[in-house]
């Protein structure tokens, strides 16, 4: 699958500000450029991108959601199978 953001690596650490902060700005500015195109593009085209788009985003924002409620002063570490949350 394609990965927009930070890629899966043994020993990186962000902070969960900057995990979230990269994530909105990914999905808000994803949706803006849908959003510029979709006067030229087929409806059906339009939906499929945004289809496609929350389809790749979802379970990382299901994660940081979920991830939330450990604090925000906490740490990711994104492995190649799971997304785990340390507190600092």
């Amino acid at each position: 699958m394609p990965w927009i953001g930070f890629l899966p690596q043994e020993q990186q650490f962000i902070s969960h500000r900057y995990w979230s902060k990269i994530l909105w700005h990914t999905t808000f500015i994803t949706f803006i450029v849908i959003g510029i195109l979709s006067p030229w593009l087929p409806m059906g085209l339009t939906l499929q991108l945004v289809f496609w788009h929350l389809w790749l985003m979802v379970p990382r924002i299901f994660g940081t959601l979920s991830a939330l409620a450990e604090g925000k002063n906490g740490l990711v570490k994104l492995n190649e199978s799971d997304l785990s949350v340390y507190k600092a």
